[in-house]
């Protein structure tokens, strides 16, 4: 063999990488996917309850609508007072039914939703159950106060609010 063979030979086999060079990007590569997980697991929970809020503002706005529009169930009630928004902490559960004055009763609820097992508290601060009243009157809550609708995830504990107003924004 030639010199130039024997340095050809060479230069072909140290073009690879080393064991040490492999092991520290496969180190690199298994951080970066561990801290992506965690982090993907957290936005996924928050997003959870984010659209569990979503649902409870909709269907508060769907309490308000009905009222709002003075819409009448079909049977049992001749004057319509409104839309009781009530939440129940203790099965997690919230229900929308009309009202009537004529005669007074409260009708069977026409939506009740309970929360999913991730929702480990339902708090109610202010007049539970809400009034939406009709033809735009308002709710049932005195003026200057507002209720609180608070749901608590469970694991991260991550909470968030629905607030809804004695004139009936809800935020």
């Amino acid at each position: 063999m030639t010199k130039s063979a024997v340095s050809h030979q060479w230069s072909t086999i140290g073009s690879g990488y080393t064991l040490i060079e492999v092991l520290v990007v496969i180190s690199i590569m298994i951080t970066i996917f561990v801290a992506g997980f965690a982090n993907f697991r957290q936005y996924s929970r928050s997003q959870s309850l984010t659209a569990v809020i979503r649902v409870l503002r909709s269907d508060l706005r769907f309490a308000q609508e009905y009222a709002l529009s003075g819409r009448k169930p079909a049977a049992g009630c001749s004057n319509l007072d409104g839309y009781y928004f009530r939440v129940d902490s203790v099965t997690r559960s919230y229900s929308i039914s009309p009202v009537c004055s004529s005669p007074v009763v409260e009708l069977a609820a026409i939506k009740q939703v309970t929360f999913l097992s991730d929702i480990s508290d339902v708090s109610v601060t202010g007049i539970n159950p809400i009034l939406f009243k009709v033809i735009g009157e308002g709710t049932n809550i005195p003026a200057g106060t507002q209720v609180n609708i608070t749901l608590t995830q469970t694991g991260g504990g991550s909470t968030q609010t629905v607030t809804v107003t004695p004139g009936g924004e809800i935020r």
